[in-house]
């Protein structure tokens, strides 16, 4: 079975069963940046509302990285963006058969939105086991309770729970055995980053394993450019999303006791819902470059990122976004004395 090396690690390249290959631990410069699409030639659309420009720079760069929450809407994620729990579907896959689990396993999904894929880990999971959902949105944990916790469901021992809790700030009184995510870690931001996988290292026990999917380098790489461009907004200004590279994610990790055994970072173009396909996913994930601005100006910047991304994203009546994803597995290393 082919395997690829690094720092004594081994990654065995055909454990996921994944399509594309599987990237070294040392990122190379071709694997970096060759999803970053150039702007050379294109038309600039800048649009920088009266109540925006009125920002001075340190303002604008920060725009982006405050303490504002990310608003969400269950019934819109749930009508038009199911595509974030279907595609998670394998990564449940994995947790059960790369990584059987006990009887007794406790199962922490972060991030788990309206609650999709915990229902999996639940019904897959043994007789005794506990399967807890986090989200940091009360609307998405009241979701996730009306549609799979229910009176006398299933085995009394067998546990299904949600509740809310913010993955860069959470305890667990009880460490879990299996610490899982889908599509949430890139919402801790740059800033939240280190906190979020502290806390994900203090929730496992002691060789306890972690499986996580989110955006990777290069994530959305077109659409975050052009939102940029035309609100003329710095780099910094969508740091509020994290998409490490495996080097980067692997390095943060190893620096809390998680050891990374398996990685892969991917292309996964995504087909978004109908004409208005990108226009409904800007107001759904994009919101905190909005936040303040008038509707009109929001609508305004929406079209005109629309319109930028329309000859790259939009193919035979399909809106197509350029995810990329990273997914890692691993373990919570044993403390040895020497």
């Amino acid at each position: 079975m082919p395997t690829i090396n690094y720092s004594g690690l081994s990654l065995t390249a055909l454990a996921f069963g994944w399509a594309s290959s599987v990237h070294s631990f040392a990122p190379s410069r071709s694997i970096e940046h060759s999803h970053h699409h150039s702007t050379a030639g294109r038309r600039p659309c800048h649009f920088v509302p009266p109540r925006l420009a009125e920002r001075g720079p340190l303002e604008m760069a920060t725009l982006a990285t405050d303490n504002v929450a990310q608003e969400w809407d269950a019934d819109l994620y749930q009508q038009n963006h199911s595509f974030v729990w279907k595609h998670g579907s394998s990564l449940v896959d994995l947790v059960f058969t790369d990584l059987p689990v006990s009887n007794r396993c406790r199962i922490l999904d972060i991030g788990c939105g309206t609650g999709e894929l915990t229902e999996q880990l639940y019904q897959r999971a043994d007789a005794q086991a506990t399967v807890i959902g986090m989200d940091a949105d009360p609307n998405m944990i009241r979701r996730a309770t009306e549609q799979f916790v229910r009176d006398g469901k299933g085995d009394s021992k067998k546990k299904l729970d949600f509740f809310v809790g913010d993955a860069c700030n959470f305890q667990r009184e009880e460490p879990v055995d299996v610490v899982f995510s889908n599509a949430a870690l890139h919402w801790v931001g740059r800033n939240g980053a280190a906190r979020a996988i502290e806390c994900m290292s203090d929730a496992l026990v002691p060789n306890g394993r972690f499986v996580l999917e989110f955006g990777g380098k290069g994530n959305v790489e077109t659409i975050v450019t052009s939102i940029l461009e035309v609100m003329d907004l710095p780099r910094q200004a969508a740091d509020f999303w994290w998409y490490p590279s495996i080097g980067e994610l692997a390095t943060l990790m190893e620096q809390h006791g998680l050891e990374v055994t398996q990685a892969q970072l991917f292309d996964r173009p995504t087909d978004l819902v109908g004409e208005q396909g990108l226009h409904t996913w800007l107001k759904m994930f994009a919101n905190k470059f909005f936040d303040g601005l008038e509707s009109g100006d929001v609508e305004n910047i929406i079209d005109r990122v629309v319109d930028q991304c329309r000859p790259s994203l939009y193919h035979d009546g399909v809106w197509k976004a350029d995810y990329r994803r990273i997914r890692v597995v691993g373990q919570k290393k044993i403390q040895r004395e020497i």
